[in-house]
């Protein structure tokens, strides 16, 4: 202005650079409340991202905002942080870290407030006004859908957690049913296939430095939500037609990961897998999963064991409690004939019935590929993560418990038992299949699917997981496997009645009294005493002698102390005759040749103090 001012003296000139000067002080002014606006916004959104990771975003997110008229200036908040982001990626970090954190957590709260607002039940071409204001697009030729599809893709390939945010709002979007007539879920079903899955199987590795195997873990994450039977709005059979695409390069990237699985298994026994690998193993377990649930009918098999009453006010009614000792016996001695012509029998009758599902009695015919989703899961109860194990254990039971016949489940059960024998699947050696075993086993009981005929099979492996203990050179593995075996009791104790579980009742309590013990680890310990204590109460008095006097003195407490464990606990228990001698054994053939020398003096300590 100053110079301006030289030019020329006249005071036209000059009114005219005053104006021109207060407008320009305006434009300052408006522009620092807007970035000041701007920094406020993103203060409040990395606060709602902090009230997340307490409180889950499941939680938080029911607490935003859901109208109709949000979806819009949500999205254009949304497009606005990403083109910022983009923007601060190219400054330097010493000037925008702290901004670069709050850019990815505001991306990550506004991802989560646009899945909010897919449930909104009114057309989205109804919403979208980018024919009247353009502002909000950058493209008035594009819609709105289509510009939240493009914008979710891009998130896709980001390394933290606001891929799990896109993908979840993705998949939220691409199941409306006022979607399905455009046919976005097939369109992003192609891309997936063309410009993803098959692009990166061409390359035939997959670094996992690289943003590729994020933008993989996206798309597949995205397409596990979309297949979740549990709450989706698309029906079953426009899922089942987006199968056949991404079958063939899902099963080979499943593959593919197996072969990297085992191969850094070998070598190292799977300590040095690469945590993006690992995620990627775990979301094509999910996937595989819920496409096995979606071919197979949501109708829960009329075969599986039901325990029937579990109510504590009839527990305390003796008459009640003979009428369930009663039924129990009567339905166990059904079960143990492990004649399967009399299940059928039964459900010819049972169909008669109008409250009876017909389609349960419905042989239908295995699949191909749902022959090669068990096999899937089942090669995922031994990999080297626990995650990847966990969640192959959860999809065996919901998808064995739509399992049409019961021969179908016995063969799964009989498949997860020779994990844990010899052979190339599993073995004693390894502690990845027994962890994974224990652990599909329990959820095969607690779901009613492990008839009482198998437990004869069950119970010796089950008690042996519960002493696994294998030496790798100068430590031993196996505390996951015996933690394993404690879930499985407890699952054990409230899934069969007391006179089903009675013949095995010697076998778990003096396993379950010895872990709890005389185990090295402390959260073994625990977790025994925690199941010998559901088991006592679900089993009742008369199985377990003594398992009110036992939890009494072997509790949360007195077992996190191992000297106090070996030494007090120990001789306390040990004067009941049924526990006295198995004790002695255990630590005189056992715990005496032990690797770890504390063990074997804690053990002499405790074989003294039991004589005397």
């Amino acid at each position: 202005i100053d110079e301006t001012n030289t030019i020329n003296g006249d005071n036209d000139a000059q009114i005219n650079l005053t104006k021109d000067g207060d407008g320009m002080d305006k434009n300052i002014k408006h522009s620092q409340e807007k970035v000041t606006k701007k920094a406020q916004l993103s203060y409040i959104l990395s606060a709602i991202y902090a009230f997340c990771k307490v409180c889950t975003h499941k939680k938080v997110q029911r607490l935003l905002s859901h109208e109709a008229n949000d979806v819009e200036s949500v999205f254009y908040m949304l497009q606005q942080q990403q083109a910022y982001q983009k923007k601060s990626k190219h400054a330097s970090f010493e000037e925008d870290h702290d901004c670069e954190a709050q850019s990815w957590e505001s991306s990550y709260v506004l991802l989560l407030w646009m899945e909010m607002l897919s449930y909104v039940p009114f057309d989205l071409q109804t919403i979208d006004s980018t024919s009247t204001f353009s502002s909000f697009t950058t493209s008035t030729s594009i819609s709105l859908v289509e510009s939240i599809i493009s914008t979710c893709k891009s998130h896709l390939c980001d390394a933290g957690p606001t891929r799990r945010a896109s993908a979840s709002c993705l998949a939220a979007y691409l199941s409306r049913p006022d979607l399905e007539k455009e046919l976005y879920l097939t369109k992003y079903v192609e891309w997936s296939n063309n410009s993803v899955l098959q692009k990166e199987l061409n390359a035939t590795t997959i670094n996992s430095s690289n943003t590729n195997v994020f933008r993989v873990m996206g798309v597949v994450q995205s397409l596990a939500v979309i297949f979740k039977s549990d709450s989706q709005s698309t029906s079953r059979s426009s899922l089942l037609l987006q199968i056949d695409v991404l079958w063939e390069p899902m099963v080979q990237l499943a593959l593919w990961n197996n072969n990297h699985n085992e191969a850094n298994g070998s070598n190292n026994n799977g300590g040095s897998n690469s945590g993006g690998m690992i995620l990627l193993r775990k979301l094509l377990i999910k996937f595989f999963g819920r496409i096995g649930c979606a071919y197979l009918p949501p109708v829960v098999a009329k075969w599986r064991y039901q325990r029937g009453k579990r109510s504590l006010l009839a527990n305390l009614n003796p008459d009640a409690v003979q009428d369930q000792h009663h039924t129990s016996q009567t339905t166990s001695k059904e079960s143990e004939k492990g004649c399967f012509q009399e299940h059928k029998q039964d459900g010819k009758e049972k169909a008669k019935d109008k409250d009876e599902e017909p389609i349960a009695q419905i042989e239908i015919p295995i699949l191909e590929k749902l022959e090669d989703v068990l096999d899937i899961l089942l090669n995922g109860l031994r990999d080297t993560a626990t995650i990847v194990r966990w969640s192959s254990a959860k999809h065996i039971g919901r998808l064995t418990e739509r399992l049409p016949s019961v021969l179908c489940v016995d063969d799964v059960v009989e498949s997860i038992l020779n994990l844990c024998g010899s052979g190339d699947l599993g073995g004693e050696t390894n502690e990845n299949a027994w962890h994974g075993s224990c652990l599909a086993l329990a959820e095969l009981a607690r779901r009613g699917l492990l008839l009482p005929q198998r437990m004869e099979e069950v119970v010796p492996i089950v008690v042996k997981a519960m002493q696994y203990d294998v030496r790798r050179g100068s430590h031993s593995v196996g505390s996951n496997v015996r933690d394993a075996a404690c879930y499985t009791c407890w699952a054990f104790a409230r899934a069969f009645e007391p006179s089903v579980l009675k013949p095995y009742v010697p076998d778990l309590s003096l396993s379950m009294v010895v872990t709890c013990l005389f185990d090295r680890e402390i959260n073994c310990r625990r977790a025994a005493s925690a199941a010998f204590q559901e088991c006592v109460g679900r089993q009742g008095s008369e199985n377990f002698k003594h398992g009110i006097d036992i939890l009494t003195k072997a509790d949360y407490f007195s077992l996190g102390n191992r000297t106090d464990a070996y030494t007090k606990v120990a001789c306390s228990i040990a004067i009941y005759n049924r526990y006295r001698i198995p004790l002695l054994q255990h630590l005189s053939y056992i715990k005496l040749f032990h690797w770890d020398i504390e063990l074997r003096t804690l053990s002499s300590k405790a074989i003294h103090e039991l004589i005397v």
